[in-house]
């Protein structure tokens, strides 16, 4: 039964992200993220934007990297330190491939921060799905204390979200780029986490 929700997920993982990319071919994905941006435009503020500022971070290099090294610190299992780090450097190896694959520009709108590279997939989301994902499976499987489980399983997963959403907010994103990345990243996570849980 597990494996067949895995194999439903990744199904529907990449089906999402192929939607996205014909209608990104067929030029028509704008009016999607034109829609987001409105509604999100909507509630800019100068509070809100430090605090979206400050939780993009935790998807960009140095957040990244001091997440990770906190965990190379404290996590006690060599195997997961080991699979961790060949994970994060799979979904960046991937997310930059994808990004010279599609070239798509990115908005010109509103910036609140400054971005450089190009848009599609979204780079901060499919490194928070991958790497953090690829943590709430570490915790799902070895936590013992089942409430702290699933509290952090929660608030990691709060955490892609908002990371995600934040893209948008600052403007350096489509909503497009955003579902891609989650949807790819979901998928890669999905094969990767099949290829090692043997190991971990």
């Amino acid at each position: 039964m597990k494996q067949k929700i895995e194999w439903i997920a990744l199904i529907c993982a990449v089906t999402i992200f192929g939607i996205i990319v014909y209608s990104l071919n067929l030029g028509v994905i704008h009016h999607f993220d034109d829609l987001i941006y409105l509604h999100i435009s909507k509630i800019i503020e100068p509070g809100l934007t430090e605090v979206l500022k400050v939780i993009t971070m935790y998807a960009g290099p140095v957040g990244i990297f001091g997440v990770t090294v906190l965990l190379l610190i404290f996590m006690k299992n060599k195997q997961h330190k080991k699979y961790m780090l060949i994970n994060l450097a799979l979904v960046f190896a991937l997310n930059q491939t994808l990004k010279l694959i599609f070239y798509r520009e990115r908005p010109d709108i509103n910036r609140l921060v400054e971005e450089s590279g190009f848009s599609f997939p979204s780079g901060h989301s499919m490194v928070a799905t991958g790497f953090y994902g690829f943590l709430m499976y570490l915790i799902y499987k070895n936590m013992k204390n089942e409430k702290i489980r699933n509290l952090a399983i929660i608030g990691l997963t709060a955490l892609i979200l908002l990371i995600g959403i934040s893209r948008i907010y600052l403007g350096v994103h489509y909503a497009s780029d955003v579902i891609g990345g989650f949807a790819i990243a979901l998928a890669y996570l999905i094969v990767f986490v099949m290829l090692v849980k043997e190991k971990l």
